[in-house]
């Protein structure tokens, strides 16, 4: 067995896993890789040696261009296309404001990106969104499903639909003044019990 460049390098500069050590309760990777004195430069770094199939070993410099640059420490992937995450928290304030002042305020930045970038907002918002196009459907549904439960219960309509308006003034209503009291904004969370 032999191993690619790439794994080559990975393992003499970042570190491969060898074994594993229990300590107490817990399981680590023991991590193997050259001395430092080995990898400190490119020049170094183009001296390893990597196994070819034939069981011949070359420098790394025969393969690759090596030089030092600064880069991303990690590349993440999705859909196959790499991708920058930035994360931040939302507090005291509700998340889709937070997320309209956010594309606001890099609205230059978006149009002017080189080809083959685009910006994403994902994460909660991204299920903000998708929990918003449910709701379109699942609330009238809710409402319809209650109001048959409603009318199979009394046979008329004068009952359940009294019984309906009541709970949709009163409960959204009653709801809405809790959230301004405690000072919480307006969320899926609070729409779905609105509907409870």
């Amino acid at each position: 067995m032999w191993l690619t460049s790439r794994q080559s390098f990975q393992a003499a500069v970042g570190g491969q896993a060898a074994t594993q050590v229990i300590q107490g309760e817990k399981l680590f990777d023991l991590m193997v890789r050259m001395k430092p004195e080995f990898r400190e430069n490119a020049t170094q770094i183009g001296n390893l040696l990597v196994g070819t199939p034939s069981g011949q070993q070359i420098p790394l410099s025969e393969l690759a261009n090596i030089h030092e640059a600064s880069g991303a420490s990690f590349v993440y992937r999705e859909n196959n296309s790499r991708y920058i995450g930035v994360q931040y928290s939302v507090e005291g304030r509700d998340l889709q404001s937070a997320v309209v002042a956010g594309q606001r305020s890099i609205e230059d930045i978006s149009k002017s990106l080189p080809a083959g970038y685009r910006l994403t907002w994902g994460g909660e918002y991204d299920e903000l969104l998708q929990a918003k196009h449910q709701m379109e459907f699942i609330g009238p549904l809710a409402v319809l499903i209650i109001f048959m439960i409603l009318f199979a219960l009394y046979g008329n309509f004068k009952f359940p639909l009294t019984i309906a308006l009541g709970v949709m003034m009163t409960g959204p209503v009653g709801a809405l003044i809790a959230l301004k009291l405690t000072h919480t904004p307006f969320s899926v969370s609070s729409g779905l019990g609105c509907l409870h």
